[in-house]
């Protein structure tokens, strides 16, 4: 993995999904992050505290 790789954030895939509420309709293309048991949502989750901490960790240095 290049230095650049390494440090780059990841980047949540956008999901269609539509809120109909009251007549109004609403796209939330990151609504599937809201399901706690989804393997590919805690995937994204821990990418992005190894991101956190690897940019914590370079700083400090």
């Amino acid at each position: 993995m290049t230095e650049q790789e390494q440090f780059s954030p990841p980047i949540a895939p956008k999901q269609s999904h539509t809120h109909s509420i009251h007549g109004d309709e609403r796209l939330d293309s990151y609504h599937w992050l809201r399901d706690r048991e989804n393997p590919e949502v805690i995937a994204y989750l821990e990418a992005e505290n190894q991101y956190t901490e690897a940019m914590l960790t370079s700083s400090r240095h």
